[in-house]
């Protein structure tokens, strides 16, 4: 069954180093899918500092992708911020009828045995270095 999504929806993200092209590409296309729906953005590389007083206020926006100093998603949680998603998740399919849960990197966090949050990226962190110039200086290797 098709939800018709009307009203108003606002997201708020953080972006860094690699701007915000995917977020408003993302947001264009679910705009232009439910155009019955009022988007509004609220993102930047300084945003969860300015919705702070918001989401302290208890009016947070509808969607909030947590990333950036200043939010901390089991604090949110003890503070109830944010949705159990525990149930709503079981079912959930993407837009090409795929469950979501078959499709994520890697599982969605638990609070208690509840979710809160769903990954929307995975990264991995690594050195790399030159061996021959580690060994011509003779530099030791990390371990």
């Amino acid at each position: 069954t098709t939800v018709k999504l009307t009203g108003d929806f606002e997201i708020q993200y953080f972006h860094g180093g690699y701007g915000d092209q995917w977020w408003k590409k993302v947001i264009a296309d679910f705009q232009a899918a439910n155009p019955e729906l009022t988007v509004k953005e609220s993102g930047g590389p300084k945003i969860n500092d300015q919705m702070k007083p918001r989401w302290i206020g208890g009016n947070p926006p509808d969607f909030v992708y947590i990333d950036g100093a200043g939010l901390n998603d089991r604090q949110m949680v003890e503070d109830g911020q944010l949705e159990d998603l525990t149930e709503w998740l079981k079912d959930a399919k993407n837009i090409d009828g795929e469950l979501i849960t078959d499709i994520l990197a890697q599982p969605a966090q638990q609070f208690d045995g509840k979710v809160y949050n769903i990954p929307l990226v995975l990264n991995s962190w690594g050195v790399f270095w030159n061996k021959a110039l580690f060994k011509e200086q003779g530099w030791a290797e990390s371990t």
